[in-house]
């Protein structure tokens, strides 16, 4: 079970099994996914010294969920997709 929750706008972190599990994107869905993997890397005995390496690495796809301030300073998120 994580602990010590840490949400921030542009990473989250928590405590796994004495591992500290850094995000480095924002946004509470990005906790769940991570947990999603913690429980995948789990199932296939990764200790979570390794999953936190992992997860470390993530970034986002381009285009998507960037965050960009306009000439009023007011934050947009764009949901760009391209197949």
């Amino acid at each position: 079970m994580p602990r010590n929750i840490i949400e921030k706008d542009s990473y989250s972190t928590y405590i796994f099994h004495d591992t500290l599990m850094n995000i480095p994107v924002g946004g509470r869905h990005f906790i769940y996914n991570s947990l999603l993997a913690v429980a995948v890397g789990t199932l296939y005995n990764l200790l979570p010294l390794q999953i936190s390496k992992g997860l470390k690495k993530f970034e986002l796809s381009g285009n998507r969920m960037k965050i960009i301030k306009n000439n009023n300073n007011k934050k947009t998120e764009t949901h760009i997709y391209s197949y």
